[in-house]
């Protein structure tokens, strides 16, 4: 996942897609029974639809992954990856800011 290079709304596919896949091989294996299953997707649909930022699908990750620890995997690739583009955001600015400066 690449999150640096998307717009929130391919983010928030991604995400989808990332927690769909789990629910699928949970249930695929046989590990979550079929009806915990289909609450956790209404779960899922009706919270990530809800997300309108980035900082608001990582709340909704962090709220997933306490009701059911399955997700703590996405939901921590998710936090770093935010923390990754901050930093390089911060980097940039100051870069630029550097340049400006020495105009």
């Amino acid at each position: 996942m690449h999150y640096a290079t998307h717009s929130f709304e391919d983010q928030k596919n991604e995400i989808g897609l990332s927690v769909t896949r789990t629910i699928l091989t949970q249930l695929e294996k046989n590990l979550i029974p079929f009806e915990q299953g289909k609450e956790m997707a209404r779960y899922v649909l009706d919270g990530i639809d809800k997300t309108a930022n980035a900082d608001e699908l990582l709340a909704f990750l962090g709220k997933l992954t306490k009701r059911w620890d399955l997700f703590a995997t996405i939901y921590e690739l998710f936090k770093l990856r935010l923390r990754e583009q901050a930093q390089i955001e911060a980097s940039l600015r100051q870069t630029q800011e550097a340049l400006a400066k020495e105009m």
